[in-house]
């Protein structure tokens, strides 16, 4: 088995790969760059394997795919399809709609006054005749971009300007440990 090289026909050096890991934000892929990195800083794929932890086949298939492409291929990650969707796009975009512009009782669910999951849950059965557990309508809206929230207690005799005068103490206080 023949000693890993990586290429320079990318342009890239230990130094300039070290700065795109700073970047990187994935772990994954900064990972990928690491083992790259360290071949080409002389290390075998075996040495670099148990530096990361991973394996010694890992490093040479990333060393691989950069030099074949550069950062390109190394940076690109496929990922499975999943599940067909259980609303379609017009669907949903009626529902981010409805969800932002009006509340139950203004569709016709009487006693509530605001969405949660089971009337959530209720309102898909009825209107798009599709029935969803509240696990995955509370997945679903995750994925559209809403966030469960439980409504805060607002105190009605609160003082904003001694909470602000706190908060400024507070970093103050923060900043001078």
């Amino acid at each position: 088995m023949g000693k890993l090289v990586v290429t320079q026909a990318h342009g890239f050096t230990p130094e300039s790969l070290r700065v795109e890991e700073r970047k990187m934000q994935d772990v994954l892929f900064k990972q990928r760059l690491m083992a790259v990195r360290l071949v080409m800083e002389g290390y075998s794929a075996t040495e670099a394997g148990n530096i990361l932890g991973i394996c010694r086949q890992s490093v040479s298939t990333y060393v691989k795919m950069f030099n074949r492409s550069g950062l390109t291929e190394l940076l690109h990650r496929d990922f499975p399809p999943g599940n067909k969707p259980y609303l379609s796009e017009e669907q949903h975009e009626e529902l981010r709609r409805i969800l932002l512009e009006s509340t139950p009782k203004e569709e016709g669910i009487e006693p509530a006054t605001s969405w949660d999951t089971r009337i959530l849950q209720l309102f898909i059965q009825e209107r798009f005749g599709v029935s969803m557990c509240r696990t995955g309508v509370l997945r679903m809206l995750y994925r559209m971009g809403f966030r469960y929230r439980r409504p805060g207690y607002q105190l009605a005799k609160a003082n904003a300007e001694k909470q602000q005068a706190f908060i400024q103490q507070l970093d103050m206080i923060k900043k001078n440990c």
